[in-house]
């Protein structure tokens, strides 16, 4: 993995997406020829605090060890840019990856195929999944906004990667039945816990959970999405929305037996 890239060798090919997170681009770097690199954006003094942006750039320094799973893509490091009264800007500088699995799944439920994502494949991506949140759980990091946005793909489609940990905490104490962890709301209110959504409804402001077990129920919720192309309708009844649940689980299990 190339790490001594500058910045003033970058140059833009493309505007991929914008974001209360920032922004990213697709670029290319004169000293690497034709590898292309994905630069995410943040600016200071526009809506998000520096200490959360220097605590993400941190968080991803962190995992690029030898043992860093294949769906968490190579880091390669951040430019701090002076903007003068305007702020600074952050750059943080990935592989690029030219597809989402929104995007995937998007494209299936316009075609309308009965069955349309190979079960083979979903296995693959949640194994890939697993170790990998395995890997930030043991590292103490929660995630906090697992959806199919922030998974990525390459070109073959075969190889799946987990993005923007913009929102994720590392938690260095957790025990459930003595201290609980505070943790502020985050994430797509799509894709929350039972627990995690009671908070959000209720505007809950010391929201006390396990982040840990809302990323694994994000990440199921991700699965079911992939394999019916749609997610369990969400109630206020968590009995009626466990019912949802259980039916498209049904669904997913005809559907891959199919």
């Amino acid at each position: 993995m190339q790490t001594n890239l500058r910045f003033e060798d970058f140059y833009n090919q493309q505007h991929i997406s914008s974001g209360t997170f920032g922004t990213v681009h697709k670029v290319q770097n004169k000293s690497t020829n034709d590898k292309q690199y994905a630069v995410k954006t943040m600016t200071f003094q526009s809506g998000k605090n520096q200490a959360e942006i220097l605590k993400e750039i941190e968080i991803w320094q962190s995992l690029q060890s030898l043992q860093k799973p294949n769906s968490l893509p190579n880091f390669y490091g951040s430019f701090n840019e002076n903007l003068g009264l305007t702020g600074t800007s952050f750059h943080l500088v990935f592989d690029y990856h030219p597809k989402s699995l929104n995007n995937i799944i998007e494209d299936l439920k316009k075609k309308k195929i009965p069955n349309p994502f190979p079960f083979q494949k979903l296995h693959s991506y949640a194994h890939n999944l697993i170790n990998t949140l395995a890997y930030l759980q043991s590292m103490k990091i929660c995630h906090r906004d697992l959806k199919p946005a922030n998974l990525l793909l390459d070109e073959s489609e075969n190889q799946i990667y987990l993005i923007d940990l913009g929102e994720s905490k590392e938690i260095l104490t957790y025990a459930p039945k003595k201290t609980k962890a505070e943790i502020t709301i985050a994430g797509s209110p799509k894709y929350f816990s039972p627990e995690l959504d009671a908070a959000f409804q209720s505007n809950d402001k010391n929201v006390k959970l396990n982040p840990f077990k809302s990323d694994v129920f994000s990440f199921a919720l991700i699965c079911l999405k992939l394999g019916t192309l749609k997610i369990p309708k969400k109630d206020a009844d968590v009995n009626v929305w466990e019912k949802n649940i259980r039916k498209t689980i049904r669904e997913f299990k005809k559907l891959i037996n199919h």
